[in-house]
């Protein structure tokens, strides 16, 4: 035994030592090349000449570091060089003294804007685009104006604080929630103070520098990241007060993909729901019906996803779910699943119902207390953050919520609360219960494609469709949980099914946009697959997916394809198929 263990240990030696002068010599080699293709990026000769009527296409990228937005940005940028039009791009260099990058559960280093400007720096000269920093449109008086307007707001002043006619403290709100990732901000405290007059100021001074470049710049369109959170948010409202076209970009809802919204921030849904309306009584092809339940059943195998999965992929059995929250599968159980919402939380169109997500829950508590027969459980969002779960717990006592994130708690002998961290199956409880109600969850369309009644408590984007049945006041919800028929045995319905697997198709997979030049080997990570000093790949009927992205950005295609006619009946056999397959069969059809 001593032997072996003395020969295991010199392997392991010889082979750390093999890595090291071999990592060594990979890491000089790769730099090497890496300054050769910078500094090849700093001729501009080599960027195609526009046409005389070149599209104007400008871009400002205030977090090129973060590449899942860098690739897909500056790779729009040079296919777009490539097809005659003018386009420019805007780096920030420091503008703010908060950036959204950084959230309250980080630390962030004192050099972190540095770092920043280095790697997009890098970026831009990987990919081969000239750019600008913003700091060249912003001069000291306007640094000054901004820093002592933010600092001189009252306290009270800054959720609908003003600079000029830029409603900053509402620009900014959003960026506020993420940061904090709590369902409310607690004014009183300092530290929330101070970082939202730290968003203001960099928000003003960041609208002055946008507004005097697109004045200077005079671009047809403004290609730009999400347009929700501060920074972009304040190039977004500078480039519509300009009468400027806007293309937003976000990910997609499966790997290596992009979405895209036109004069609209990708927390806004008017477009695409819109779409969805139009669309809500014409048939999937079965095709399409073999890709929404392909998307369906990657979600409930956490695969497949564009972002971090919020469901764990190992998890407890349906059977032990059950078990822990109580219930079994004879059970009328409704499933309440609410919403992650500190991200889109902050616009205008939401909490319309009710005042806020708690006074749901409130109401649902409520509810159950005079329904001492009928089984709830509230599945939290497992993307909850420890703050909004404390949050919730404060606000409603009728929770009796756990003390941590895990532990499943029963506040009254006929509810159940799944806390965030809690890794039980989510899925088990929609196969199983007899109605589902959300406050605007992903999860709900799921449920509404297994067949299952969903009550939809929040002006989300998928209320008021017809195959949910959606709330207009907290005594129609009650109206509505009432309306249930829990005396029966939980029945699906195909329409229902259909009509989410619709919904489904059309918000999520149609606009999904994928091509092979952009991948996603990490799940916050995006990579080019071509070659930066090459870009014949970039060439115009060479990648459809590219192609569609730089059509709609000229304007040569709207974001959102009409979608051809179908055979219903196909479309039908399509979904009980679906639903059989899922131990959900539908009555036959009579």
């Amino acid at each position: 035994m001593a032997s072996a263990s003395g020969e295991d240990g010199v392997v392991r030696r010889l082979g750390r030592a093999v890595a090291q002068r071999l990592g060594t010599r990979l890491t000089i080699a790769s730099n090497t090349v890496l300054s050769q293709v910078e500094r090849a990026g700093d001729d501009a000769s080599r960027m195609p000449a526009p046409a005389a009527d070149a599209v104007r296409v400008a871009c400002f990228s205030p977090y090129a570091t973060w590449d899942i937005v860098s690739a897909w940005e500056f790779t729009v940028l040079r296919a777009l060089a490539r097809r005659g039009c003018d386009t420019r791009l805007l780096l920030c260099d420091a503008v703010s003294p908060m950036c959204d990058l950084v959230w309250v559960d980080t630390s962030p280093t004192f050099d972190r804007c540095l770092v920043c400007q280095n790697r997009a720096t890098a970026a831009a000269r990987l990919l081969r685009h000239p750019f600008e920093w913003i700091s060249r449109y912003v001069d000291a008086a306007d640094r000054a104006r901004a820093t002592e307007w933010a600092a001189s707001l009252p306290d009270d002043g800054l959720r609908d604080a003003c600079f000029g006619d830029a409603a900053l403290g509402d620009w900014c709100f959003g960026s506020m929630r993420t940061h904090f990732r709590g369902p409310r901000l607690d004014l009183a405290d300092p530290r929330v103070r101070l970082v939202y007059r730290q968003y203001l100021a960099g928000a003003a001074i960041a609208f002055a520098g946008c507004r005097t470049w697109l004045q200077s710049v005079r671009p047809d369109v403004l290609w730009l990241f999400n347009g929700r959170l501060s920074l972009t948010r304040v190039a977004f409202e500078a480039a519509r007060e300009l009468g400027i076209r806007v293309i937003c970009h976000e990910r997609g809802m499966v790997r290596n993909s992009l979405r895209l919204w036109e004069n609209e921030r990708c927390s806004q849904y008017r477009g695409r729901r819109e779409v969805a309306l139009a669309n809500t009584g014409r048939p999937l092809t079965p095709a399409q019906v073999r890709d929404v339940v392909r998307w369906l059943g990657d979600r409930r195998r956490a695969r497949n996803y564009n972002r971090p999965p919020f469901l764990q992929k190992r998890r407890p059995g349906a059977a032990q779910s059950l078990t822990a929250v109580g219930v079994s599968a004879e059970d009328r159980v409704l499933l309440a699943l609410t919403s992650s919402d500190h991200e889109f939380g902050a616009e205008p169109d939401r909490n319309q119902v009710f005042a806020e997500q708690h006074e749901w829950l409130a109401s649902l508590l409520d509810w159950a207390a005079d329904n001492p027969a009928r089984r709830v459980v509230v599945r939290f969002h497992p993307n909850a953050s420890p703050a909004s779960w404390a949050a919730f717990a404060e606000r409603v006592p009728q929770l009796r919520a756990a003390g941590d994130l895990t532990s499943v708690a029963r506040p009254t002998a006929n509810v159940s609360v799944v806390p965030p961290g809690n890794p039980l199956d989510t899925y088990a409880l929609i196969d199983t219960c007899a109605a589902v109600t959300t406050y605007g969850s992903t999860a709900g369309i799921e449920a509404a494609a297994t067949g299952k009644t969903v009550i939809v408590a929040d002006r989300c984007l998928y209320h008021g469709l017809p195959w949910v049945q959606s709330a207009d006041s907290p005594s129609h919800f009650r109206e509505l949980l009432d309306r249930v028929p829990w005396g029966e045995a939980p029945k699906v319905n195909p329409e229902v099914a259909a009509g989410g697997m619709r919904f489904v198709w059309d918000y999520h997979l149609a606009p999904s946009i994928t091509t092979r030049l952009v991948r996603h080997p990490g799940i916050n990570y995006a990579r080019t697959t071509y070659r930066a000093d090459l870009p014949a790949e970039l060439a115009y009927g060479r990648d459809a997916g590219l192609d569609r992205i730089t059509d709609v950005v000229m304007g040569r295609r709207p974001v959102y394809d009409p979608r051809p006619p179908a055979d219903p009946a196909a479309e039908q056999a399509a979904v009980r198929a679906h639903l059989a397959a899922i131990g959900m069969p539908s009555p036959d059809p009579r």
